[in-house]
C-alpha cells in the first residue's frame, strides 16, 4: 500500500491550524492534534482486507464519547466543546524509521499522510477501532500498545504526536 506523501500545502495548512488546535485541545503543555482533512487519504473496507490481522492493534472504545460531527463542525477534535479527549498511545514493533498509522471504525477506514519517527496518540471514540501501520516502502507493520491517556493529563506523552 502506497502512502501518498504529504503536500507541502498540507504541511503549510497544518502549521497555519496550529495555534487554534492548542486553543481547542484546552492545553499549551501537549502537542496538539494535527489529523485534518487534507492530510488523510480516506479508503474503502475492501480496499484493506489484504491486511494481516495479527499486525492490527485494537482500541476499545469509550462509549461516553460523543458523536464524530455537529454539523459540518468535527467536534470529535475539540475537547473543549467535549470532544474525544481519552488517547491510546501506538508505537511500531521494532526498528522503523518513518511509518504512518491507519484505522478503521465501523465503516470509516483511512491513513494519515504525515510521516512518523516514534510512537503516536490516537484519539478514543465512542467503539472499537483497529490501527494498522505502513512502513515508507508500503509494507505493513506490526503495531503495539504502549499506553493510555488523557488530553490535558498526558504526562510522559505530551510530546508524542496527536493524529
Amino acid at each position: 500500500m502506497q502512502i501518498p506523501p504529504q503536500r507541502r500545502i498540507s504541511w503549510l495548512g497544518d502549521l497555519c491550524m496550529m495555534p487554534l488546535m492548542y486553543l481547542l485541545q484546552g492545553t499549551l503543555r501537549e502537542v496538539p492534534q494535527r489529523t485534518h482533512l487534507w492530510n488523510n487519504t480516506k479508503f474503502g473496507l475492501s480496499e484493506l482486507q489484504h491486511l494481516h490481522h495479527s499486525a492490527l492493534v485494537t482500541v476499545a472504545g469509550d462509549p461516553r464519547a460523543v458523536r464524530r460531527w455537529w454539523g459540518p463542525l468535527p467536534i470529535f477534535h475539540i475537547p473543549l466543546l467535549g470532544g474525544w479527549s481519552k488517547f491510546s498511545v501506538i508505537a511500531p514493533v521494532g526498528d522503523v524509521s518513518v511509518w504512518y498509522i491507519g484505522w478503521i471504525a465501523g465503516d470509516v477506514a483511512g491513513v494519515s499522510q504525515i510521516p512518523l519517527s516514534s510512537p503516536v496518540r490516537v484519539l478514543v471514540g465512542p467503539g472499537p477501532a483497529q490501527f494498522f501501520g505502513v512502513d515508507a516502502s508500503g509494507a505493513q507493520i506490526a503495531l503495539e500498545i504502549i499506553g493510555h491517556g488523557r488530553i490535558g493529563a498526558a504526562g510522559a506523552f505530551a510530546h508524542i504526536p496527536l493524529l
